[in-house]
């Protein structure tokens, strides 16, 4: 039976996308969520843009992060999974179901979910690196959902995944989700010809205090 929120039967995409992460440590789906709750999503998105509520990006964490243009030059917009709005429900319910289906097959003892929408304009990048930070391992598997309406191969913003044996440049297409091991698989973000959104995730193995936004 096809769940109410998800473009694809539950049981199908879940295991296609745990089967993909253990046997190669990435995996691409454009099966999660329905078009109408991405096309609400990315309106959100461009609403809080307009509003001016988002930050520049920073790299490291705590004490050490710091505004690095020649790193990473987007910017981002925190949200909280404790007070989701009404359009960002849908995400964070599919989100619980991915966790738990990833706990259950592959044991990786995730507790909780950290995600921020981001804008890159035209442009800006964010050079390869890992999602791990430095002095923890508390991010296990990276996720980011694209709400790009029409992109095309032109307008470039590829994610590129470094997975030792090869390269894989993945377009960030409306309803296209990239999923892989924080601590495993480098990447960059490579600069795209017009603003580029996205909702970027990490599943945490242990909890942390974020203050929001």
């Amino acid at each position: 039976m096809e769940d109410r929120l998800m473009a694809a039967p539950i049981s199908d995409t879940l295991e296609s996308i745990a089967k993909s992460l253990e046997e190669r440590g990435w995996s691409v789906t454009d099966a999660l969520l329905h078009r109408d709750s991405i096309d609400l999503l990315a309106a959100e998105l461009l609403s809080l843009w307009e509003a001016d509520a988002f930050r520049e990006a920073r790299v490291g964490a705590g004490e050490a992060e710091v505004r690095r243009e020649d790193i990473r030059s987007n910017s981002l917009r925190w949200l909280s999974p404790e007070s989701p709005t009404l359009t960002q429900r849908p995400y964070f319910e599919v989100m619980e179901r991915l966790r738990l289906a990833l706990n259950q097959r592959l044991f990786l003892g995730l507790l909780e979910l950290e995600c921020h929408y981001a804008v890159y304009k035209p442009g800006e990048f964010y050079e390869r690196h890992l999602d791990s930070h430095e002095h923890s391992d508390a991010r296990v598997v990276s996720t980011t959902l694209y709400l790009n309406d029409n992109w095309q191969e032109r307008d470039g913003g590829h994610i590129r995944l470094y997975t030792g044996s090869e390269t894989i440049d993945i377009l960030p297409t409306v309803g296209t989700m990239a999923i892989f091991l924080s601590e495993k698989i480098p990447h960059e973000v490579l600069p795209a010809t017009r603003n580029r959104l996205s909702l970027t995730g990490w599943f945490r193995r242990r909890s942390f205090t974020r203050i929001y936004p």
